[in-house]
């Protein structure tokens, strides 16, 4: 008798510590994690798109020559490498805007949500992270860049930038 009760007991134990691991690896690491990311080509050359983020890894993405929203997953390491990038950039510090006195330039809108802390800015007159800018802007850009290489948004694209 001794020994079913242990057998019963055991087996509980196990069940339920396999659904507590399998809850915590549903349950998002970052709860509110938001990241929206437009960008707007110039002169008509270059992607057109949106792609948004969500907290459990959904990517919505949005564009031209896409005839439907299409989406994907991405994996929780997939999610830590973009909030390190975030992080690493101090992207809640920086300006709302960085403009280059020029018209009909590609351009960035990145709105992030994360920690309880909104932020969006518009980074417009942008050349593919080019040595010109000063650092915080090249490391905007490498950030929008990272962003776009995690979700794979060149997927998407069907013309080249």
């Amino acid at each position: 008798m001794k020994l079913s009760t242990f057998f019963l007991l055991s087996t509980c134990i196990v069940l339920v510590a396999c659904s507590t691991s399998f809850d915590d690896r549903n349950t998002p690491v970052y709860p509110d994690l938001l990241i929206s990311m437009t960008r707007i080509s110039g002169f008509g050359v270059g992607p057109q798109y949106k792609l948004e983020v969500h907290a459990d890894g959904t990517v919505d993405f949005e564009g031209i020559g896409v005839d439907d929203k299409q989406s994907t997953t991405l994996t929780t390491e997939q999610i830590q490498e973009i909030v390190t990038a975030i992080e690493d950039t101090n992207f809640f510090l920086l300006d709302d805007q960085y403009l280059e006195p020029a018209i009909d330039f590609p351009s960035v809108r990145l709105t992030i949500t994360l920690k309880g802390q909104t932020k969006s800015i518009w980074h417009y007159g942008m050349h593919n992270c080019s040595d010109y800018y000063d650092d915080t802007q090249h490391q905007l850009c490498r950030l929008e860049d990272k962003i776009d290489e995690i979700t794979n948004s060149l997927y998407w694209v069907n013309q080249e930038w």
